[in-house]
């Protein structure tokens, strides 16, 4: 960590204890979604990853960006902070996606207002890069995308004569179908951009499905290369033993409204990997809060969801919860529950400021 200032009348606490994440203590003035909104000056912040080791130039990295506030509360400032990078070999994006751009190191700069943190991250590049994995990478982007969903071709008839299994559930089947069925027309090993695989979901030719994604987006470029590459099948390649996400669970207080959400996988080779940018989010209620490609989270209005993560057969949820300001005549009325069943619903009620309806008469 990297201190590059501190404002006049800011204290820094001491001692600063780094365990699994980087910590610091600082003074805040904007977050979240608002940068006018204010919080609590004295707020520590948590940035994990702590540290970044890259060995693939398709390799990404998450940052996630947490404000702690004195009353334990937490809040996330990923979509707030400005990043930076002093090395040649990685970049990040203003959403604080880590990406691989040669071999090297160097630090990765994390600014919060007048406060900066600096991530060690470092580049060793295999000496023959690893093909794009079928079975790791475009299965789950083709799910991703919808293309393997009930409603398109991964309904049990298909769609348009083309079929997948059902979200990805069967890589050696979408294989045969996308390299062997239809006299092999769906792929073009040799002239990539004009397989149907490219041409019909960037809408080039006529796709009842219309434009699911675009030229430049992760799932055509690794469409193009996974061809130019040869076909490579690797459907034996190793299983995904268990899929985790952080935060699992988080309580938004207005005016917060978005979360990001990281997912790891860990494969039964023992090896663990940020999948963020490869799995299917999906939201329990889109009128309460819908989710984006790469795992952002917004709300609309009060209430609570459940969002799904979805990679090679695993799934894991993170349940989100966005709480709005009470209105200026609200008063909890402490009504006595009458069983244990009240309890519950008299406690979530609390949580969301809604008064309980009276006690019918009959």
């Amino acid at each position: 960590m990297i201190w590059k200032q501190r404002p006049i009348g800011v204290r820094l606490l001491s001692p600063i204890i780094v365990l699994a994440s980087l910590t610091c203590v600082l003074a805040l003035d904007t977050y979240a979604a608002d940068r006018n909104a204010r919080i609590p000056r004295r707020t520590q912040i948590v940035v994990t990853p702590d540290s970044i080791d890259l060995h693939s130039v398709r390799d990404t990295r998450q940052l996630l960006v947490t404000g702690i506030l004195t009353d334990g509360s937490e809040i996330d400032l990923t979509h707030l902070a400005e990043y930076s990078s002093n090395t040649s070999a990685c970049d990040v994006t203003e959403t604080g996606l880590v990406q691989v751009r040669g071999q090297g190191s160097g630090a990765l700069m994390v600014r919060i207002g007048h406060r900066r943190m600096a991530i060690d991250v470092n580049v060793e590049l295999a000496e023959v890069e690893q093909p794009v994995s079928f079975k790791h990478e475009i299965v789950p982007l083709l799910s991703l995308n919808g293309c393997s969903d009930i409603r398109c071709h991964g309904a049990p008839s298909g769609k348009g004569g083309f079929r997948l299994s059902l979200w990805g559930s069967d890589e050696s089947f979408d294989y045969e179908q996308l390299v062997r069925d239809a006299f092999g027309r769906r792929t073009n090993a040799v002239d990539p951009d004009n397989s149907l695989v490219l041409q019909k979901p960037l809408a080039r030719v006529s796709h009842i499905g219309g434009q699911r994604f675009s030229e430049e987006s992760l799932t055509a470029t690794l469409l193009r290369t996974w061809q130019e590459q040869g076909l490579v099948n690797d459907v034996d390649a190793t299983s995904v033993k268990s899929l985790s996400v952080t935060p699992g669970e988080r309580v938004l207080h207005a005016p917060a409204t978005t979360q990001q959400l990281v997912v790891s996988a860990e494969f039964e080779d023992g090896t663990s990997v940020d999948v963020t940018q490869l799995v299917a989010f999906s939201s329990s209620d889109l009128a309460l809060a819908t989710v984006e490609a790469g795992g952002k989270v917004t709300f609309s209005q009060q209430g609570e969801v459940a969002i799904l993560c979805r990679y090679m057969g695993k799934m894991v949820s993170a349940r989100m919860m966005h709480i709005a300001e009470p209105s200026r005549d609200y008063e909890w009325t402490n009504p006595e529950p009458s069983n244990f069943v009240d309890e519950h619903v008299y406690a979530k009620l609390e949580q969301l400021h809604i008064t309980p309806s009276v006690v019918c008469t009959d």
